[in-house]
């Protein structure tokens, strides 16, 4: 049989290993309880529930059913199967472990959101910390490509070569409205909070009264430029020109030499000499 019917079997497993109820019910088999009624009383649900996810799980040929008298027992078909409860913990555990950890930094940098660089501590007057706009990255989707950490140059992001994703250290030094790292994510790993949420913050802090100042001062900085710019290029290409007498022997053999040095550092150019 070729490979792809081994995928195929396996897919159609893991189908019927998706559903909680199955998965509650597979478990308390493989510890033993083997009876219908056992099972009712253990997942909490009616009859014809119970059967329903049983049929799927002995179609899967993950139980077995034998008959007892007027009894029906069930069993698990391999005893492997109860190693796949122990390594479906074992990355639940690390799950949760991830998840505790990134919560650790997210607290540190709670605690040290005060000692924030005075360029990241204010949006437009506005207590960056009083801003909740940042990335968020959902560690299961998270490739570990490091494209976010390398791209954002405000040191929002670090990255945790152990588990091999990235994560959120500086929340706060987001620019508040940026989600550039969201829109290059391959993986769509990164999120951001509704936009919404800073049009309302402008309304309520009149952020766009605050900012009028500001924009003349920034308009008169980029036409004082523009100016100096204009200035300094029509400069470059000006041509004066001066006429020098300089006094020495006629015959003195280092006569060229000593002009040469004089104007060795002057950005001009000798274009007639008379003796």
């Amino acid at each position: 049989m070729g490979g792809s019917y081994y995928f195929d079997e396996r897919a159609a497993i893991f189908r019927a290993l998706g559903n909680p109820t199955r998965l509650m019910i597979l478990s308390e088999i493989s510890r033993g309880k083997n009876s219908l009624c056992e099972l009712i009383n253990i997942v909490k649900r009616d009859k014809s529930t119970i059967s329903r996810h049983l049929k799927v799980l002995r179609e899967s040929n993950l139980i077995t059913v034998k008959s007892s008298g007027n009894r029906v027992k069930y069993a698990v078909s391999m005893d492997c199967i109860g190693d796949y409860f122990l390594c479906s913990n074992e990355v639940i555990n690390k799950k949760i472990e991830m998840r505790i950890k990134l919560k650790d930094i997210i607290n540190k940098e709670d605690k040290m959101a005060e000692k924030l660089p005075d360029k990241f501590a204010k949006w437009h007057g506005i207590d960056r910390t009083k801003i909740p706009w940042y990335p968020e990255i959902d560690a299961d989707k998270c490739i570990g490509c490091k494209l976010c950490f390398v791209s954002c140059g405000r040191g929002v992001y670090d990255f945790d070569l152990e588990e091999n994703v990235a994560v959120v250290a500086h929340k706060y030094q987001c620019l508040v409205g940026c989600s550039t790292c969201a829109t290059i994510c391959p993986a769509g790993a990164i999120s951001f909070p509704d936009k919404a949420m800073i049009q309302k913050l402008e309304k309520e802090e009149k952020v766009l009264v605050r900012i009028q100042e500001k924009a003349k001062k920034k308009k008169a900085r980029i036409d004082m430029d523009k100016v100096r710019k204009e200035a300094m290029d029509k400069l470059a290409k000006m041509k004066t020109s001066i006429k020098y007498e300089v006094v020495g022997h006629v015959f003195e053999s280092a006569l060229m030499k000593s002009i040469r040095d004089a104007i060795k550092d002057c950005k001009i150019d000798v274009v007639d000499i008379s003796v």
